[in-house]
């Protein structure tokens, strides 16, 4: 599960067990969001007054409805999209011919002895 602090780089996951330590070092309040798949994103307000804090929770399984799916076997709509680029074809080379490239290079590193 992800943890972290809303609007922030501050965040973690949790371990197996859902454990987690989030780094803060200051009091003041928070908006402490947990995100996990399949589960209903919580976001709990916090005023964090003391250290070590210790805040548990449990999320809510999220119901995911999907709509009805049509699979069709006529066409690929791959193939429409194809077709369409292979129309403009003329029209794309001349847009590619106003950009220009003065350098180009390709290597291959190979790292010995490292540790």
């Amino acid at each position: 599960m992800s943890v972290f602090i809303d609007n922030t780089y501050i965040g973690t996951t949790t371990n197996e067990e859902g454990n987690y330590a989030l780094d803060i070092t200051k009091p003041g309040d928070y908006t402490v969001v947990f995100q996990y798949l399949g589960y209903k994103t919580l976001r709990k307000k916090i005023t964090i007054d003391r250290f070590p804090f210790l805040l548990n929770t449990t999320l809510v399984e999220e119901d995911i409805s999907l709509q009805e799916v049509v699979i069709n076997s006529e066409e690929n709509p791959a193939i429409q999209i194809i077709r369409h680029a292979i129309a403009k074809r003329v029209e794309h080379l001349e847009k590619t011919e106003t950009y220009l490239a003065n350098f180009y290079s390709r290597g291959l590193i190979k790292i010995k002895d490292a540790p």
